[in-house]
């Protein structure tokens, strides 16, 4: 074998060795990975637990006065009807798909469960109300609209999620007085008298550019963002329940309006996608 001979055949053998210990490290990061996520998968109590919590907050936006009260949310979604806002709602809605929701998701998970315990379906009807009307009442669907505009939305939820995993929104639910929650909502009923004006259809969806995933991909994401909304709109109808509280939070409505929006967009694209 002549010299060069031998040094081009050393040099193979180098490249693939480092081949082979690029190959290891890809694998061990792969396995790394798996682990990680196997460790933050549901059990199935848990699973169960979350589909019951969704399947409440449903109801919940099922009732004929949240919807009404929710009105500013469905006239916000039908004023984007641009291709690339709705983009960048749906777009956005990756992030519950995300390694930093499920980092939250469990403590979002417990402030629910706080919520339901402590309020009960009445209460918790009355705070989406109370929520809902305040934030209108602020201007926060306005500032969520611009927000969304301008490529926001996704920091947006990154903010929902963080206010409802944090203990402040669980320490302000565990603080709350369920009668004075159902007297203001009735006081906020009784002085509502101009009727609901319902928005004349609905938005056209740029569903076939960018609509991505399986129809329950969508659902899931919406379940997510259910799960994110309900102790959200709690701690802000506690605090619209207590005025002589100094605010917590100066960009919770904000954030509870931009979820409505995006919960809203989640809701069309699940029932205009075909199976």
């Amino acid at each position: 074998m002549r010299p060069e001979d031998f040094e081009r055949f050393r040099k193979l053998i180098r490249d693939v060795e480092k081949i082979r210990r690029s190959i290891n490290v890809d694998i061990e990061q792969a396995q790394k990975l798996a682990r990680d996520w196997e460790r933050m998968g549901l059990s199935p109590e848990q699973e169960e637990s979350i589909a019951r919590e969704t399947e409440l907050i449903r109801e919940l936006l099922s009732d004929p006065h949240i919807l009404q009260a929710h009105a500013g949310a469905r006239r916000l979604a039908a004023e984007m009807p641009d291709a690339s806002t709705q983009r960048a709602l749906l777009e956005s809605a990756r992030y519950f798909s995300s390694r930093e929701f499920e980092s939250q998701r469990d403590a979002i998970f417990q402030a629910n469960q706080i919520a339901r315990q402590y309020l009960g379906s009445q209460g918790l009807a009355a705070a989406m109300r109370i929520a809902a009307r305040d934030a209108a009442a602020a201007g926060s669907q306005e500032r969520a609209a611009e927000r969304i505009r301008s490529g926001q939305v996704t920091r947006l939820l990154e903010e929902a999620s963080e206010l409802a995993a944090s203990p402040e929104v669980r320490e302000l639910i565990e603080r709350a007085d369920l009668e004075a929650l159902v007297r203001l909502d009735e006081e906020e009923q009784s002085e509502a008298l101009a009727p609901e004006t319902e928005v004349a259809g609905g938005p056209e969806v740029y569903e076939d550019e960018y609509l991505e995933g399986t129809k329950e991909d969508l659902l899931e994401r919406y379940e997510r963002a259910l799960l994110v909304l309900l102790p959200l709109q709690v701690a802000l109808a506690i605090q619209a329940a207590s005025p002589g509280a100094p605010p917590v939070f100066s960009s919770l409505s904000d954030t509870v309006e931009c979820l409505i929006v995006v919960v809203v967009w989640l809701e069309l694209m699940i029932s205009r996608s075909e199976d």
